[in-house]
C-alpha cells in the first residue's frame, strides 16, 4: 500500500512539473509556501469579487427567472391552444369528408334529374303536335319553304311514334290517331302535286327539263312517301317511268327518222373499191393513194361525189368537235348543194354524231335526275334507266343496225366506231355508267361491217 502511494505521488509530481506556471516559479526559487498561499488568497479575493457580483445580479437573475416562468406559461397556454386547434382541425376535416361525400351524392342527383328532365322535356316535344304543325301542312300550299320544313318535322315525329317504347307510353297512343290522319292528308297532297308535276310532262311540245327541276326542288316529298306510303311512291315511280320512257322513245324516233332521211345514201356502194376500174374512180383512188397516211383537200360535207370516198377531208371534224351542236332536222334539210338550191345530204357520221351526242346528253341528265330524286344508285339506279331509256336505245340500235347492214362506207364506220368511244369516255366523266352495255352493243354491230368493208377494199 505504502509503496503504491509513493508511486502516486510520484506521478503527481511528475504531472504538476508539466505545468508552465509551476515549472517557471521552480525556475525562478521562489518559495513554494509562500507563492501558494499567495494564490490561495488571489483565489478568496476572486472569489468574494464573484460572490458580490452574484449578489450585485441577484435582482436581474430574479426578473429573468420570473420571465423564463411567465414565458413557459405562455409557451403551455400555446401548447395547449394548438393542441385543441389541432383537434379541431381532426374534426374539420372529417366534415369536409363528408360534405365532399354529400357534395357527390347532390351532384349526382342533379344530374341524373337534369337528365330526365331533358328526356321527358325531348319526349313532350316529339309526341306534341303543334297547330302551326297541322295548320301549315294542310293548309300552306306545297311549293313553299315552311311546308318543307314542316314536312321533315312531321317524318320525325312519325318515326319516333313508331318507336316500341313510344308506342307504349299513354301520351304516345292519345296522339298516334292524329298523326296518322295527318299522315293521310299529307301524302294525299304529295301525291296530287306530283303526279301534277308528271302531267305537265305529257303536254305537247313541253320542255320536260323545266318540271324535273322542280321536282328535285321538292325531292323531299318522295322520300317522304318512300317511308310513310310505299305504294303511293311507286304509283308516282311508274308514272314517272311510263310518262318519261314514251316521251323519250316519240321524240327520239322522230329526231331519228328525220335525220336519217338527210343522209347521201348514193355516196358509196358495194362496187366503190380502191381497185375497181370504173373510171369516175380514178380520182378517188389517186386521191386515196395520197392520202392514205394523213388529209386530203377539205372537201363539201354534203357533196355526193364519188372523189371523196377515199379521202379524209374535214370528216374527221365529227370526231374533233363531238360537243358540236346537233343538226335540227327541218334547218339542216335546207341548204346550197353543189352549187344548185334544194335538199341538204350529209354523210352518215353527221347524222351518226348528232343522234348520239343528243342521246347521250339526254340519258346523262336523265340518270343524274334519277338517282337524286328517287334516291337509288349502282345497280338500282341502272334498272331504273333501263326502264325509262331502253326502249329509245332499243330503237337506236335498231336504226343503226337497218344502216349499217348495207353502208360500205368504211371511213363513215370507223369514224363512228371511234365517236361511240368518245361519247362513252364523256358519259364517264358525267359519272354516268348507264350506257356502257349500249355502247358495247353498237361496236358490235360496227365493228364486224368496218372489218367487211375492209376485206372487200383488200379484194381487189
Amino acid at each position: 500500500m505504502e509503496d503504491k502511494s509513493d508511486t502516486q505521488i510520484k506521478m503527481d509530481l511528475k504531472d504538476s512539473l508539466k505545468d508552465s506556471i509551476i515549472k517557471e516559479a521552480l525556475n525562478s526559487g521562489v518559495d513554494l509556501r509562500q507563492y501558494s498561499q499567495q494564490v490561495e488568497q488571489q483565489l478568496q479575493e476572486v472569489e468574494l469579487v464573484s460572490v458580490q457580483d452574484y449578489v450585485n445580479q441577484g435582482t436581474s437573475l430574479a426578473q429573468l427567472h420570473s420571465q423564463f416562468t411567465h414565458c413557459d406559461a405562455a409557451l403551455e397556454r400555446m401548447e395547449n391552444l394548438l393542441s385543441t386547434f389541432r383537434s379541431q382541425l381532426g374534426g374539420l376535416s372529417s366534415d369536409i369528408l363528408q360534405l365532399q361525400h354529400q357534395s357527390a351524392q347532390l351532384g349526382l342527383r342533379l344530374s341524373n334529374r337534369q337528365a330526365a328532365r331533358s328526356l321527358a322535356g325531348q319526349m313532350i316535344d316529339d309526341l306534341v303536335i303543334p297547330e302551326a304543325l297541322i295548320r301549315h301542312l294542310l293548309e300552306t300550299p306545297v311549293t313553299e319553304p315552311v311546308f318543307s320544313e314542316q314536312l321533315i318535322i312531321l317524318q320525325a315525329k312519325l318515326a319516333l311514334s313508331g318507336d316500341h317504347h313510344q308506342r307504349c307510353s299513354r301520351a304516345a297512343q292519345d296522339v298516334v290517331p292524329v298523326l296518322g290522319a295527318l299522315r293521310i292528308k299529307v301524302v294525299e297532297r304529295l301525291r296530287h302535286f306530283l303526279l301534277l308535276k308528271l302531267q305537265q310532262l305529257r303536254r305537247p311540245l313541253a320542255n320536260y327539263q323545266l318540271p324535273q327541276n322542280s321536282l328535285l326542288k321538292h325531292k323531299s316529298f318522295y322520300h317522304f312517301l318512300i317511308t310513310q306510303e310505299p305504294e303511293i311512291a311507286y304509283e308516282v315511280r311508274q308514272d314517272y317511268v311510263q310518262t318519261m320512257s314514251k316521251l323519250y322513245f316519240s321524240y327520239f324516233k322522230s329526231y331519228s327518222t328525220r335525220l336519217l332521211k338527210l343522209v347521201d345514201t348514193n355516196s358509196v356502194n358495194k362496187d366503190d373499191v380502191l381497185g375497181s376500174e370504173d373510171a369516175s374512180l380514178g380520182a378517188a383512188a389517186a386521191a386515196a393513194a395520197r392520202s392514205l397516211f394523213g388529209r386530203a383537200a377539205p372537201s363539201a360535207r354534203n357533196s355526193s361525189s364519188k372523189s371523196t370516198v377515199f379521202t379524209l377531208g374535214t370528216r374527221i371534224e365529227v370526231v374533233t368537235n363531238l360537243e358540236a351542236p346537233v343538226l335540227v332536222p327541218h334547218a339542216a334539210a335546207t341548204g346550197t348543194s353543189a352549187g344548185h338550191k334544194g335538199e341538204t345530204k350529209y354523210s352518215y357520221e353527221i347524222v351518226f354524231r348528232s343522234q348520239h351526242y343528243a342521246l347521250a346528253d339526254n340519258a346523262c341528265r336523265e340518270y343524274l335526275f334519277l338517282c337524286e330524286f328517287f334516291h337509288v344508285e349502282r345497280a338500282p339506279a341502272m334498272e331504273l334507266f333501263q326502264e325509262v331509256m331502253g326502249k329509245t336505245c332499243t330503237i337506236y340500235m335498231k336504226f343503226v343496225e337497218e344502216y349499217v347492214s348495207t353502208c360500205y362506207d368504211s371511213l363513215a364506220l370507223f369514224l363512228c366506231i371511234q365517236m361511240v368511244q368518245r361519247l362513252q369516255y364523256l358519259c364517264h366523266k358525267r359519272a354516268v355508267p348507264a350506257l356502257d352495255f349500249y355502247y358495247e352493243s353498237l361496236i358490235s354491230i360496227l365493228w364486224p361491217r368496218y372489218q367487211n368493208g375492209l376485206e372487200l377494199l383488200c379484194r381487189y
